[in-house]
């Protein structure tokens, strides 16, 4: 449905050739090398996907959209950066590296 707002001729090459396109998403709209036009209302909400041009970018742009050329959008994004936190946190009071770097310090060079 998206996508026809744009019309037939904008619409990604692959895409049009497909007889399913239900299952499409951001991603395997990106791997056709296409563009993605987010969903006005949420970028996580089924958008269009579209010949990868700059026409097209300025008229997803105009219509309050957000165009993605090279990633798609990710709610996980912030769990990433929560679990990296717990992580350095649960790290940070063991030995760490300090066996490895005391091992090194007491046998002699030679």
């Amino acid at each position: 449905m998206e996508t026809a707002q744009f019309g037939k001729n904008s619409a990604c090459p692959k895409y049009l050739t497909l007889s399913d396109t239900s299952k499409w998403s951001c991603m395997s709209c990106l791997n056709a090398d296409c563009g993605f036009c987010a969903n006005a209302a949420s970028e996580f909400q089924p958008g269009a996907c579209l010949a990868d041009t700059k026409a097209l970018k300025s008229t997803c742009h105009a219509q309050h959209r957000v165009f993605f050329e090279k990633g798609c959008p990710s709610k996980f994004g912030f769990l990433a950066v929560v679990l990296r936190g717990l992580y350095i946190i649960a790290y940070a009071p063991g030995m760490g590296t300090a066996p490895w770097i005391v091992n090194s310090e007491i046998y002699p060079l030679r």
